[in-house]
């Protein structure tokens, strides 16, 4: 076999790269949407256990609880300006709130999605990174702090995890699929 009589250089060619968009929702009254958060809690004590470990989550059916209906109708519209794609809307939303030590073990959304979400109505400094992993190489990892009125998007099939709340508030967070 002969070998070439310089050194090669190869290109690094990305073929599976993966996206998380984010943005802020601007004017959006958090205050108002926390307290809303919490009545539907009262109303609605029995949670589901999917990833959450030591919070609440309600059931994946917020988005036809008619309180929450502005809500949806604003992310849909924020869902659109991404996409531009008027099929796509919010089919399953939930509400997370998650108290001084509770987290989110690794998980994903399914591949039967296209898009998921999640919208931060209350957090605060060490209320828990989400951290989302390379499904090719799960110890490759990026955290995104969360911010009150921040909006992320993501692939459905992407793991990702929620560490733990370190704060001494509530972290309250809404979660969302879109097809």
């Amino acid at each position: 076999m002969r070998m070439p009589e310089n050194k090669v250089l190869f290109d690094k060619i990305s073929i599976f790269p993966t996206y998380i968009w984010n943005t802020f929702i601007q004017n959006l009254d958090l205050n108002f949407w926390v307290k809303e958060v919490y009545e539907y809690q009262q109303k609605f004590p029995e949670g589901v256990h999917k990833s959450n470990t030591g919070g609440y989550q309600s059931p994946p059916n917020i988005h036809h609880y008619q309180p929450f209906f502005p809500l949806v109708d604003l992310l849909n519209t924020y869902v659109f300006n991404f996409s531009s794609n008027p099929n796509f809307k919010i089919f399953d939303m939930w509400v997370n709130i998650s108290p001084p030590t509770s987290f989110n073990l690794i998980h994903n959304h399914g591949d039967d999605k296209t898009l998921s979400g999640v919208l931060y109505l209350k957090s605060f400094p060490n209320s828990g990174n989400i951290c989302f992993y390379n499904n090719l190489n799960p110890n490759e990892f990026h955290c995104i702090k969360p911010e009150n009125g921040k909006l992320l998007l993501f692939e459905s099939p992407l793991f990702h995890s929620v560490n733990p709340n370190l704060s001494q508030e509530d972290r309250i967070s809404i979660a969302f699929n879109i097809k």
